[in-house]
């Protein structure tokens, strides 16, 4: 009897440890590289730049966390952006690890944020101020959980487009973002690099897992 309810527990996972989250290093083999670009586009560099005197003006704490990542507490982040030649398109890619139990309530605690922003503004806090207006948008059946936003700010006659996907694998949430200037990123672009980023984090999990093993 004993030799059964062991075999159980093993197949239902019980007793077994939580798995933990992908190192740096790993999270890092999975990130999208220049060459998963268009010739011309280049790496944004990681360094502060003039660009971050932009800040959210207006909005509420939900609009907060879901543009700066506020109150987030995944053990490990990495981010990464490209920007075409004439930098009015920019795509980027994040990685969030955690442990096996903690990436569905977090992700469910994002998407909960979603409902409570519907505006924001980012500005200078002197002459540049822009209102974005954000809606959910369509992004189902990819990965355990998924969830997408787009906000349209406008400035004179020109609009700015910030599109945002994310999708929990398991322990592991994957976004993919953009900022374009005149019209919005095609959708089957961004899934495509979405499609690409998965794909990328499930060559990474495989080789890891073996490595742990061996």
């Amino acid at each position: 009897m004993l030799f059964f309810t062991l075999a159980a527990c093993s197949v239902l996972g019980i007793g077994e440890s939580p798995a933990p989250p992908l190192t740096k290093a790993e999270a890092k083999k999975a990130l999208l590289t220049r060459a998963d670009f268009p010739k011309g586009w280049t790496r944004d560099s990681d360094e502060p730049t003039g660009d971050d005197d932009i800040k959210m003006t207006r909005g509420s704490k939900a609009c907060k966390r879901l543009i700066y990542g506020v109150d987030d507490d995944a053990p490990t982040m990495l981010e990464r952006s490209y920007s075409s030649p004439d930098e009015s398109t920019t795509i980027g890619h994040g990685i969030e690890s955690y442990a096996e139990d903690d990436a569905e309530r977090e992700f469910n605690r994002d998407v909960k944020m979603l409902y409570s922003c519907d505006r924001f503004r980012l500005g200078d806090g002197k002459h540049v101020s822009v209102r974005f207006t954000l809606k959910l948008v369509p992004y189902e059946n990819i990965g355990d959980d998924s969830a997408a936003y787009q906000a349209v700010g406008v400035i004179g006659d020109t609009k700015m487009f910030l599109d945002f996907a994310a999708v929990r694998v398991g322990q592991n949430v994957v976004s993919i973002f953009s900022f374009r200037i005149g019209s919005a990123i095609p959708d089957r672009k961004m899934r495509r690099y979405m499609n690409l980023a998965l794909a990328k984090l499930d060559k990474v999990d495989k080789v890891d897992k073996v490595d742990k093993v061996a």
